[in-house]
């Protein structure tokens, strides 16, 4: 195992230096429209990325509204404000919005956290260049940068966005094939087996319900865009990649499986803490086959 950084030392510096009294809400099951079976959404821009939000409550966890419904609705608000989509005229087909630098990939979820519960992410980690004790050069590698951050998703305006803890690549513990397993917990609730010893980098959960889950994978071309499962638009693009499209596809990366991902794709696990302490130390998951035959970590 390879590892830099005590990420439990950083993340409680985080959070003592940005008090978050007040925000504190009580754990809720994770309903199950965005329980371990569903994937990601692929952030193409701010506009996009919390009116899907926006789409998923109200056509499915409120009936306000069929998808289809919502769907056309969210299109139909691009048009008036924006005036762009896949199918209209250019400049207006050419980029979803002005939000987003083009060499970033972001997938990202909503996540809750039962009463005595905890989230794992497994999945495996792109290289990247050291960049922390002045190399003189910067290696060429998968990426150039890649992290993964959790947030407050409230309805409250003093919530949303507020970040509760971030993990940069050289913070997370990875085994031999670069495969990493991360564990989410209230304090309480935190696993023996949850620490880097046992192959397992561990972070604070936050206060807050519900949270939301954003990954960025940094490909800086041409030295930094080496690996074929990158998310970008093209592997994921805007006309299939986006909820509220017509076209979705939610195989790409909206569900359960690798998808243009391969064993690159990010896959949530919903535990109690004593079933993974039963996994042991070091924890070992077992591997499973999609159609494509790539390998991605399950629990």
């Amino acid at each position: 195992m390879t590892h830099t950084t005590d990420v439990s030392i950083s993340t409680g510096k985080l959070l003592r230096d940005c008090p978050v009294t007040g925000l504190e809400t009580a754990p809720v099951n994770l309903p199950e429209i965005i329980g371990p079976d569903f994937g990601w959404f692929k952030m193409f821009d701010g506009f996009t990325m919390y009116t899907e939000g926006w789409g998923l409550n109200v056509s499915v966890l409120s009936s306000d509204m069929t998808i289809g419904e919502a769907r056309q609705a969210i299109r139909g608000e691009r048009t008036c404000f924006f005036n762009r989509g896949p199918d209209k005229q250019p400049p207006g087909n050419l980029t979803p919005g002005t939000t987003l630098v083009p060499f970033n990939n972001y997938p990202t979820r909503p996540t809750a956290i039962g009463p005595g519960m905890i989230l794992v992410f497994t999945g495996r980690l792109p290289t990247t260049p050291g960049t922390r004790n002045g190399e003189p050069t910067t290696q060429a590698a998968d990426l150039r940068y890649w992290s993964i951050c959790h947030t407050g998703n409230g309805s409250e305006d003093r919530s949303r966005g507020v970040v509760y803890g971030c993990l940069m690549d050289d913070e997370i513990t990875v085994d031999s094939n670069r495969d990493y397993i991360i564990v989410y917990s209230r304090p309480e609730n935190r696993p023996e087996n949850a620490r880097p010893e046992c192959g397992v980098t561990w972070q604070e959960r936050g206060p807050e319900e519900a949270q939301g889950v954003l990954i960025r994978w940094m490909s800086v071309y041409p030295d930094h865009a080496s690996n074929p499962y990158v998310p970008t638009d093209i592997l994921g693009p805007w006309s299939a990649g986006s909820w509220f499209e017509g076209a979705y596809d939610p195989s790409l990366i909206g569900q359960k499986t690798p998808g243009v991902m391969g064993p690159y794709y990010p896959v949530l696990h919903y535990l109690t803490p004593a079933k993974f302490k039963a996994l042991g130390c070091p924890v070992n998951p077992v591997k499973y086959q999609n159609g494509n035959d790539d390998a991605v970590r399950r629990l």
